[in-house]
């Protein structure tokens, strides 16, 4: 492909830029070119870019190529390498990323797991470049979308418990947005869904959170028996992954509810399923529980 390595790794590249048919494949191509030191092709790899950039509706190809070019730019004083071309990028994509959020959220469950992961690493790129990006853009879309009851319910509690991470939800926002989520007059999915969704972040910010517990535990205790199983399944696959410190943490708070002590309700917490639950457990089994599974 060339007389040199150097010629026949541009014309590599090259071919590469010309088959690409989206940012993320771009982006990779310029991480290449970085790694390989290939300055004269990275002007036409950054220009295919910014044309592309222009056309992107996909919040997750949009998010992945924002966090790949901050990983460069971040990490270019190691590699000796001129990062300096890739700032404007950069904010650009991540303002793209800002401004895509609340729109892509309309999804289904699956296609939600895309959106977090996304949603988690355009917060990642926030905190570590703050003097880069539009961090204003990024919290107020935030905002909106956590407050949106028309989107996916996990994507929502998940936005929700990134600005309870970064202090920009205050007690009694927290106290009303958690009792208009965890409301009879929603459907037990979706209640328990939003809960996934806040659960899948900073647990230590959560359980400092008690309106929050003492919200939940108010809703699931007036469940009526369908809508429970219908809740159940989310609620177990949020809780999963706890780990044994925060289960712990919770035990302290649901002492302080149920007045009891934590060493009780550890035992009911913790202790193996008595036969009597594991039969209520196999119930299950025989509820249509639609699509949720």
């Amino acid at each position: 492909m060339g007389e040199t390595i150097d010629i026949a790794a541009n014309n590599k590249i090259s071919i590469l830029l010309a088959e690409a048919k989206n940012i993320q494949e771009v982006t990779h191509i310029i991480r290449i070119a970085y790694n390989c030191n290939l300055v004269d092709i990275l002007h036409k790899a950054l220009s295919s870019l910014q044309e592309m950039t222009v056309d992107s509706s996909d919040f997750v190809m949009v998010a992945t190529s924002c966090f790949e070019l901050a990983n460069i730019f971040n990490y270019g004083d190691i590699r000796k390498i001129d990062t300096t071309p890739l700032k404007p990028f950069i904010t650009q994509l991540f303002l793209r990323s800002s401004l895509l959020l609340e729109s892509s959220s309309s999804c289904d469950n699956e296609h939600a797991k895309e959106i977090i992961s996304s949603m988690n690493i355009i917060n990642m790129v926030s905190n570590e470049n703050y003097d880069l990006v539009d961090n204003k853009s990024w919290i107020d879309n935030l905002i909106n979308l956590a407050f949106n009851d028309s989107k996916n319910s996990i994507v929502c509690g998940y936005a929700f418990s990134i600005l309870l991470e970064r202090n920009e939800i205050n007690d009694d926002e927290c106290s009303r947005e958690v009792s208009k989520r965890l409301s009879p007059s929603i459907p037990a999915d979706i209640c328990a869904g939003w809960f996934e969704g806040l659960a899948k972040r900073n647990r230590y910010a959560l359980l400092s959170r008690r309106i929050l517990w003492q919200e939940l535990d108010n809703y699931i205790s007036n469940l009526e028996d369908e809508d429970f199983y219908r809740s159940v399944i989310y609620l177990r696959r949020a809780f999963s992954d706890f780990e044994s410190h925060e289960k712990n943490g919770l035990i302290d708070l649901l002492s302080e509810f149920w007045d009891i002590s934590p060493m009780d309700v550890g035992e009911e917490i913790l202790d193996d399923l008595t036969d009597d639950e594991e039969d209520k457990l196999s119930e299950l089994n025989d509820f249509d529980f639609g699509d949720l599974i």
